[in-house]
């Protein structure tokens, strides 16, 4: 896994990384990605193995390309939105009706979650997100004049993943969601087949 995140994130690569083949076993949660990466005199398949896989998204095209940067987090928000607990708020006002107010929140878990949570469930009084944010969103909730109140904790769903990330810092910054193609799984593996 090493070389290849050393290759893809080195200041020359600006290659292409085409997905050649995606297979995931959802009864033993596997996925094995082969890749294509080329660049000048480097033209190599590498192939990816990942276990216990929770997430994956985003590998709808055989090009990844432009997001050849592959990295590997071990802190992440979709980490923390699938190891920590979850926390689901009742808002007393309906942010619906209330357009100013509907757009201070979704700018704060703009801010907060990069876009990764889907924000479209704003116009509805519950707002579920990682227990690592209650402290902000009740800084926020003060400023605002708003209060909630605490109506579920979820327990986490894995303590222990990786995200295995493609992304490309020119494009959008990698605590931001753009459609970037990611892995979450408990381990990776990776070994170049050429």
């Amino acid at each position: 896994m090493e070389e290849l995140i050393h290759y893809t994130n080195s200041t020359p690569f600006h290659g292409q990384i085409h997905l050649m083949s995606l297979k995931f076993d959802a009864l033993k949660a596997k996925m094995k990605l082969i890749i294509h990466i080329r660049y000048d005199d480097y033209d190599h398949l590498w192939e990816i193995k990942a276990e216990n896989v929770i997430d994956y998204k985003n590998f709808t095209h055989c090009s990844l390309t432009p997001f050849f940067r592959i990295k590997e987090y071990s802190d992440h928000f979709l980490i923390k939105h699938n190891t920590e607990e979850e926390i689901t708020i009742k808002l007393d006002k309906i942010p619906d009706e209330d357009p100013i107010l509907l757009g201070k929140i979704h700018n704060f878990l703009k801010k907060e979650t990069g876009l990764w949570i889907d924000l479209n469930d704003l116009n509805k009084r519950y707002i579920t997100f990682p227990k690592s944010l209650v402290d902000k969103f009740r800084s926020f909730c003060e400023s605002e004049n708003l209060t909630y109140k605490i109506e579920e904790i979820s327990k986490p769903i894995k303590s222990n993943l990786k995200l295995l990330f493609f992304g490309n810092d020119l494009i959008a910054p990698d605590n931001y969601s753009f459609g970037q193609p990611y892995i979450l799984a408990e381990n990776f593996k990776a070994k170049r087949l050429n």
